[in-house]
């Protein structure tokens, strides 16, 4: 960059480097949450409002949090405990990825106290099971995973709140991070004159992106005066 001094007094610039540090503020995603990379068993409601022992009010929600469908046909639900009563999903049925599917049966077919909810695959493998769970209020509230898919193997990673089934328990917070831009700047002489040309060199440390336009660079504007 070339600037020409346009007055006829003495110019002094004081600093042969200057640094503006401007402060940015992102979303970055919690890639530390631990997210199951199979199908779970998302939330389950023991104890609903209705006369469970009568109706099919009881309901589990399975959610799928990886990127491909899976095949859960012949897969069945049901507790350890209790009348341990299964329900088979239909041959056939495959869950989308980030689907949420929520399945009703018999009355009586969960326990409301210490039900661990199984899911197991058509050979009777455990694909994932709940902690022990109870429910004695009857007040729509359920048990549910603290976020879709959120699994440590703890009892911690479930949460009793309204219930929602078939849609979201909610997503991991985003954490704010803040990076620092640095721009510096130099000039071939500290004094000028009238007439003399001006020669300032300068970088960045790093291409911020237009707001308005991605794909354009920020601007930085420099004002000698």
């Amino acid at each position: 960059m070339v600037l020409q001094m346009k007055y006829s007094t003495q110019f002094f610039i004081a600093g042969i480097l200057v640094l503006l540090v401007i402060g940015q503020s992102y979303a970055a995603s919690g890639q530390s949450i631990p997210i199951a990379g199979h199908v779970v068993i998302n939330e389950v409601e023991l104890n609903p409002v209705g006369d469970y022992t009568k109706l099919p009010v009881q309901w589990v929600e399975l959610y799928n949090p990886t990127s491909s469908p899976v095949n859960i046909g012949g897969w069945t639900i049901g507790a350890t405990t209790g009348l341990q009563q299964a329900y088979t999903v239909s041959l056939g049925t495959s869950i989308q990825p980030q689907q949420f599917i929520v399945y009703h049966y018999v009355p009586l077919w969960l326990p409301q106290a210490g039900a661990i909810v199984q899911l197991k695959s058509s050979s009777g493998t455990i694909i994932d099971q709940t902690p022990p769970l109870t429910d004695t209020q009857g007040d729509g509230n359920t048990w549910q995973r603290m976020y879709d898919g959120y699994n440590t193997g703890s009892q911690s990673d479930w949460v009793f709140k309204t219930g929602t089934p078939g849609f979201s328990n909610g997503s991991p917070p985003t954490t704010s991070t803040t990076s620092q831009l640095a721009i510096s700047f130099s000039t071939d002489k500290q004094n000028y004159i009238f007439g003399y040309i001006v020669n300032i060199n300068g970088q960045v440390s790093q291409i911020v992106p237009n707001i308005a336009v991605t794909s354009i660079p920020t601007t930085v504007n420099l004002v000698v005066s």
